[in-house]
């Protein structure tokens, strides 16, 4: 679990800063929501000699080494939902935390992956994530990946991030083949949509065929 080291450090309290009551409850809500820690609560030493250097106690009940949460739910959109989270808080070798999940519903499905390391002397910390996602709507589909890695830095007035990240995405449609073989002779294709009717009675008759007649002055022009 986390050192002393990162509680001083994830703290932001520096040994001789000044601070006040205010400073002690921001240090204290950025340890508890590292999620290393499941409570947090820091205090003053008062057995101290100088009132002008009253050292800070913290006290602190570590999170599970793991966590897993699963999730069940319904929406009207997607359908039956399903999901699952896992947080590792040291990661064995890096000793990094990583936190996971995995959704399944009806027109999306995604599965990521955020690893962060334990902040340095200067507050820097490395990270590291990728995810993959499919989401669907009719009969078309977009596959999508990300993965992004670089280091970070809060401080109580700016966030500050530099990485690199690479995305692709894939999209596959029931129209697809059909444009591509029309493509390949030189001609172009176009495949319009129409809004639907809808129970609340904002698109009705004969919003459809405006829609469409839109769609064909838009090609037009």
């Amino acid at each position: 679990m986390p050192s002393r080291s990162f509680c001083s450090h994830h703290a932001r309290l520096p040994t001789g800063s000044d601070y006040d009551q205010q400073v002690l409850l921001d240090a204290q809500q950025r340890l508890a929501s590292s999620g290393y820690y499941d409570s947090v609560f820091l205090t003053l030493d008062t057995e101290g000699t100088d009132p002008q250097a009253v050292p800070v106690i913290a006290q602190v009940r570590d999170a599970p080494l793991q966590k897993v949460v699963v999730g069940v739910g319904f929406t009207t959109d997607n359908g039956a939902r399903l999901s699952l989270d896992h947080t590792h808080n040291q990661m064995p070798l890096l000793g990094w935390r990583a936190v996971s999940r995995l959704v399944l519903a009806q027109k999306t499905q995604s599965l990521g992956t955020q690893w962060t390391g334990v902040p340095g002397e200067g507050g820097w910390r490395w990270f590291t994530g990728a995810q993959v996602k499919r989401d669907t709507s009719g009969d078309y589909e977009v596959n999508s990946a990300r993965v992004r890695g670089g280091m970070s830095t809060s401080t109580d007035h700016i966030d500050r991030s530099y990485f690199l990240q690479y995305d692709n995405a894939q999209n596959k449609g029931l129209y697809e083949p059909l444009g591509e073989t029309f493509a390949r002779q030189g001609i172009g294709t176009a495949v319009i949509n129409y809004r639907l009717t809808d129970s609340k009675g904002t698109v009705k008759h004969p919003d459809h065929i405006r829609d469409v007649a839109k769609a064909f002055a838009w090609l037009k022009h």
